[in-house]
């Protein structure tokens, strides 16, 4: 769930393969048994998101295909109607009368208005379905884990990989592969109406996909850094909440906590730090 939602992974807890190399590897932190929170580097390995299409269901993203197919051609269709509409290409069928024309566009609208809500109903279920079986083996993975594992790693990243983690793969995710679907196939509409009125708009189409190419993954490699730094600054933020209520009479006798006060709005001034220039990069 973690490596799916672009944060950091436990720091012994048994990891999906294909995974980037950790940059930590679970090492001491300053002679401490608590392992140092490890955060992935580089690019998200394709086969997480072959994991993820296996969540969501082939059939599910056979449909998805087909239905954003079907969907861009009428959307598209209606849009060349109206010209032939304004032309009146048809004389013999419409007589001068605007009918059938009305008749054909309404249809063909009606029909990419129906296949947007099918598309979001199948879409949904297929994450929801996802969402579950991803959890359910990071549950099973947690359950599994050795005894050495629970000593070595703090309760609030655990906690932290079935909340910000798990909420990411239960509501981003499946938001960004609606827009993918929806940006893909837009754009080859767009590409296909553009041949075949004016082929050489094409010529243009190469240039402007190597800078675009270019400008993504410039921007791709700060926007997921700074989405990781994110998650992984949350995990001490549960980690003291948790240390701070289980000690919250020794705190309150030894009269330190001012002490815990002031580490905690470090902690969240951290994340919140990641956070906006994470925010401010979505922009």
């Amino acid at each position: 769930a973690a490596a799916a939602g672009g944060g950091g992974g436990g720091g012994g807890a048994p990891k999906p393969a294909g995974r980037a190399k950790p940059e930590a590897g679970g090492a001491k932190a300053g002679g401490s048994i608590i392992a140092a929170e490890d955060r992935e580097r580089g690019v998200v390995a394709m086969s997480l998101w072959v994991r993820y299409a296996e969540a969501l269901g082939w059939l599910s993203m056979s449909s998805l295909i087909g239905i954003y197919s079907l969907s861009q051609v009428f959307t598209y269709g209606s849009s060349w109607w109206l010209t032939q509409w304004a032309a009146d290409t048809f004389p013999s069928v419409s007589h001068g009368e605007p009918w059938f024309y009305m008749a054909v566009y309404s249809g063909a609208s009606l029909m990419a208005a129906a296949l947007i809500l099918v598309r979001a109903v199948v879409l949904t279920l297929a994450s929801v379905r996802a969402a579950r079986k991803i959890q359910a083996e990071a549950i099973s993975a947690v359950f599994q884990a050795p005894i050495a594992f629970f000593d070595t790693t703090p309760l609030g990243r655990i906690v932290n990989r079935f909340s910000g983690d798990v909420q990411k793969v239960d509501v981003q995710i499946s938001g960004q592969f609606m827009q993918l679907f929806l940006n893909f196939f837009s754009l080859l509409g767009t590409i296909t109406m553009l041949a075949l009125s004016s082929k050489y708009v094409l010529l243009s189409l190469l240039p402007l996909a190597i800078i675009y190419f270019f400008c993504a993954k410039y921007y791709r490699a700060s926007s997921r850094e700074l989405q990781r730094l994110e998650s992984i600054s949350r995990s001490p933020i549960y980690t003291a909440f948790t240390e701070a209520l289980n000690g919250a009479p020794t705190i309150a006798a030894m009269r330190v906590a001012p002490r815990f006060e002031e580490a905690s709005v470090r902690r969240f001034d951290a994340n919140t730090r990641a956070a906006c220039h994470h925010a401010r990069a979505l922009q």
